[in-house]
């Protein structure tokens, strides 16, 4: 029996997959634009849960002034650091952190705070409040619940595939109960198979939001195909 993992955790194929798989997923369709919007030229933006860099190295090309925060030091040590950039990365938990600096703009992409459960949410929040301007923007990419609702492809169907490097996700079990989704997935290569497990919980983060004195500025923006934004700013 395969033994089963958390998602992005130290060993993980979805670790070592991370841009492959994220490359392909019409989930995050022109985000990197999307969070380049909130911006004003040469601003500074923080991104929480920057994984292996790929929002984060992509607005540094655009010449912004950007922080990426990860919990996992495996993500870390495979993200992009291209040269000539103004870019860092900083191991640390959204729920708790300081860095002593402010910036015109905190954004949480790919679900990343989805991954909490909402009662941690309040902390992120007011750690994400600390850490913006007066006038910034704070931008969450969240699941929309009925698609997580939705029942997944059948046990043992291919979901992904990939020639170079060569990979296959087959569907292992997908559950959603009390808005938390559960999909389980199968990472298969030429030497091993790893089964891992992918945890999001859905909810409205406007509550966590405003007890942290953050007011949302816009309607909740259809982000690709599956997934919310939402945007506050701190007055």
């Amino acid at each position: 029996m395969l033994k089963e993992r958390p998602y992005y955790s130290p060993g993980t194929a979805s670790a070592a997959f991370y841009d492959l798989v994220a490359a392909a997923d019409p989930v995050v369709a022109d985000d990197v634009d999307l969070y380049a919007g909130l911006l004003q030229p040469g601003g500074s933006v923080l991104e929480l849960g920057a994984g292996t860099g790929r929002i984060s190295a992509a607005l540094a090309r655009r010449n912004f002034h950007v922080v990426g925060l990860e919990l996992e030091a495996e993500m870390l040590a495979r993200a992009q650091r291209p040269p000539g950039v103004s870019l860092s990365y900083v191991l640390g938990d959204m729920r708790a952190f300081d860095l002593g600096l402010t910036f015109d703009a905190v954004i949480c992409p790919y679900n990343a705070l989805a991954h909490l459960p909402p009662t941690e949410w309040p902390a992120v929040f007011r750690c994400v409040a600390s850490h913006l301007t007066i006038g910034g923007i704070a931008a969450f990419h969240m699941p929309i619940e009925d698609q997580m609702a939705a029942p997944g492809p059948p046990v043992g169907s291919l979901v992904f595939q990939a020639k170079e490097p060569p990979l296959q996700i087959y569907m292992a079990g997908k559950q959603f109960e009390g808005g938390r989704m559960d999909l389980i997935l199968d990472y298969a290569t030429p030497t091993d198979v790893r089964r891992e497990r992918l945890t999001y919980f859905s909810g409205n983060p406007d509550a966590a939001a405003n007890s942290a004195g953050l007011t949302r500025n816009i309607e909740p923006t259809l982000l690709g195909k599956a997934g919310l934004l939402y945007a506050y700013s701190k007055r």
